[in-house]
């Protein structure tokens, strides 16, 4: 969401470091989606593409304020409901997929 999000509103203005982290993420991500859902190793990995995300999200922090207002405004609003989204049930399913490896 965040990719789509970010390159839709700041265009060409995006910040390229942060471009190339979020094409390498969406790249993963896509595998990801394409690979058997059941499989722990599949929910592992996503654990590990939660985690990128998530420091992806505190690098570009300061970005934002070089960004108009709507969209940081916008931002702002987005970033809270996708840090909350599916966080306990993320989790368990995390937590499950790793009792698997132990």
């Amino acid at each position: 969401f965040a990719i789509g999000y970010s390159r839709w509103r700041t265009g060409k203005k995006f910040w390229r470091s942060c471009r190339e982290l979020m094409l390498s993420l969406l790249v993963s991500i896509r595998a990801l989606a394409l690979a058997d859902p059941t499989a722990p190793e599949v929910h592992i990995a996503i654990g590990g593409f939660q985690k990128q995300m998530d420091d992806l999200l505190v690098f570009a922090e300061p970005y934002w304020s070089q960004t108009d207002e709507e969209t940081r405004i916008g931002w702002e609003r987005d970033s809270q409901v996708m840090r909350v989204a599916g966080g306990d049930a993320r989790a368990k399913r995390l937590e499950k997929a790793w009792t698997f490896y132990e």
